[in-house]
């Protein structure tokens, strides 16, 4: 059986059938009938505002669409964004412009800190070892 965290609750259980864990799936169904019943009596909200009168998370929605117990809307709407809900790049990236960006930002910034991390490292086992490191190469004559 496959090991999952609930996204609602953040604690692991066994997915079987469900995507949450068994304590929240009575919550999940009745959160999924509070939306399903307001986009049958407002059609046509985007995600947040969707979210925002249903009384729910944007996420939950999100998850929704993901897991195809709820659509997008009409096929010739276009994608949204998987972040946020707004109108999607296309529907390949699936992701809007601001979100794209901030992506961006959050992927510099991590690649940044992890050579940073891992040239600190290499500089402090080099000096634990008592040895000078040098980028060159070194070539010495054995006599």
């Amino acid at each position: 059986m496959p090991l999952s965290t609930c996204p609602r609750c953040k604690k692991i259980f066994s997915k079987v059938d469900t995507p949450v864990c068994a304590p929240c799936s009575p919550i999940e169904q009745e959160e999924y009938e509070k939306v399903r019943d307001v986009m049958q009596e407002i059609p046509g909200l985007k995600f947040p505002e969707l979210a925002e009168v249903a009384d729910v998370e944007v996420e939950f929605i999100l998850r929704l669409v993901k897991e195809g117990r709820i659509q997008e809307g009409s096929p010739d709407k276009g994608s949204v964004c998987g972040r946020c809900g707004a109108s999607a790049i296309s529907r390949i990236k699936r992701l809007c412009e601001s979100c794209l960006n901030q992506l961006n930002k959050e992927l510099a910034a991590e690649q940044s800190q992890t050579r940073l991390a891992a040239k600190k490292e290499f500089v402090t086992k080099s000096e634990s070892k008592g040895k000078k490191v040098s980028r060159g190469m070194n070539l010495t004559r054995e006599s």
